[in-house]
């Protein structure tokens, strides 16, 4: 189910743009300006009943298979966007399911920079000749709070020090 062109990379907020990308982008943007029509509302439109009228089809067989449900944003540039729970139990286990059931490219765990939050993210690009690449994410957090000291704890240890 993997689409001509590859994987699709979820975006890396570590990643520095040096220019030499941008100003490659505006170039292929300038050439191709003479080449395509501008993109309407109405073609966002049409490619978001598309990526809809796949959705629908996905649930049905979800529903078949019994695969957990997720929440759903439908893009406007032909994406569908899966994000499972935030409990790191069920969240794994429902990104498991789906990414297993579509056969989607899964890209490495990213952690924030505490170590608590855990990303997931997998892809399946033009699915089915659709166009519609699909997307399975999921934040994890900690099932405990982190401990930290509290401003009282830390009175009452001084006065138990100073005795």
């Amino acid at each position: 189910m993997i689409g001509p062109d590859g994987p699709t990379r979820p975006p890396d907020p570590g990643r520095r743009d040096d220019g030499k990308r941008r100003e490659l982008l505006d170039r292929f943007a300038a050439m191709a300006g003479d080449l395509v029509e501008p993109v309407t509302d109405a073609d966002r439109r049409v490619w978001q009943r598309r990526a809809v009228e796949l959705l629908a089809d996905l649930l049905a067989e979800a529903d078949r298979l019994g695969l957990p449900p997720l929440r759903w944003m439908v893009h406007p540039g032909l994406a569908l966007i899966g994000s499972c729970d935030i409990d790191p139990d069920k969240g794994r286990a429902e990104y498991d399911a789906w990414a297993d059931y579509l056969n989607a490219v899964r890209y490495p765990e990213v952690h924030n920079d505490f170590g608590d939050i855990t990303h997931l993210w997998a892809d399946v690009p033009r699915v089915l000749n659709t166009s519609v690449t699909i997307a399975i994410e999921a934040d994890l957090f900690p099932t405990k709070p982190p401990t930290t000291t509290t401003n009282t704890t830390r009175h009452a240890n001084r006065e138990e020090d100073s005795r």
